[in-house]
């Protein structure tokens, strides 16, 4: 079995969409990962999923801790929104690499409508399991919920290794669950419908406390893993009330809404079980390479 082939068709089947594309850079503004609120501030009902999602990608800027001019790469680039955060926002110099064509491409465009003197970014198409880059010339490694589904773990993580210069930051935002095998019959067909959907081959190895095993046993020290989700979950209720008022409820599917199926299931999913069970958990996790 190729892994380029049955093992990634389900990631390129999740992302490789037209409507999707429509969906997020439409609705979302390219931006495809969740957003992040303060506890402390506000009413849910009034979430701004845009001002939530800069705020995440805020944290992943100051998380990298890298100074302006840094090479930095982001796995899994997407429409390369974050790319350009870090660019703007942190001075870096981004190399995105995405499997989907598509994406590259819109990343390309939007990068070229915003060239800037102070930090760049380019993107290309390929496999961060195979990375293209010189050994020891990448600042800084991150994944923004791409990592999930990865179904070569090690594999990955020892290429994000070998391009991080000693001293580099890596930092994976990611989700993590209990095993499988510990939750109630109805969480786990949950579990395993969103993972089967959506590509998550990872997934099932991101138990609750088990990255600092797996970032130390590739080399990486200083490990810290920073539970975050309080401040996410405004952000799956919201997806999840849509998600109802869009799909569910008679009479109220909105046109166009059966375009997002998956999400829609992942939305139905991942609120209640995190909310009401502390399921699915939402995690910054850091590290670095020895230097």
């Amino acid at each position: 079995m190729s892994r380029t082939t049955e093992q990634m068709s389900g990631v390129l089947s999740y992302y490789k969409t037209p409507k999707k594309d429509s969906y997020y850079c439409g609705k979302l503004m390219g931006a495809c990962h969740f957003g992040y609120m303060k506890p402390s501030l506000g009413d849910w009902e009034q979430f701004n999923p845009l001002e939530a999602q800069h705020n995440m990608r805020e944290l992943l800027r100051e998380s990298l801790a890298l100074p302006r001019g840094a090479c930095v790469l982001d796995a899994g680039s997407g429409y390369g929104v974050v790319a350009e955060h870090l660019r703007r926002y942190g001075g870096y110099n981004v190399y995105g690499i995405d499997l989907n064509q598509g994406r590259v491409s819109i990343a390309d465009k939007y990068a070229r409508a915003r060239k800037s003197p102070d930090g760049s970014t380019n993107f290309i198409v390929g496999d961060y399991g195979r990375i293209p880059f010189l050994a020891d010339s990448m600042h800084g490694v991150f994944t923004c919920e791409t990592l999930c589904h990865a179904p070569y773990l090690e594999e990955v993580l020892g290429e994000f290794y070998r391009v991080l210069r000693p001293g580099g930051r890596l930092v994976l935002h990611e989700y993590t669950i209990p095993p499988l095998e510990e939750m109630n019959p109805l969480a786990q067909a949950i579990a395993k419908a969103m993972i089967k959907r959506t590509g998550m081959s990872s997934i099932h190895r991101f138990t609750h406390g088990a990255f600092p095993d797996i970032l130390s046993g590739i080399g990486f020290r200083n490990i810290d893993v920073r539970d975050i989700t309080e401040g996410v979950i405004p952000h799956w209720r919201m997806l999840f009330w849509q998600a109802v008022a869009e799909n569910v409820l008679p009479g109220k599917r909105l046109p166009g809404s059966e375009i997002n199926l998956t999400n829609t299931l992942a939305s139905l999913g991942i609120y209640p079980t995190a909310d009401l069970w502390n399921l699915w958990r939402y995690n910054i996790v850091s590290a670095e390479k020895p230097g």
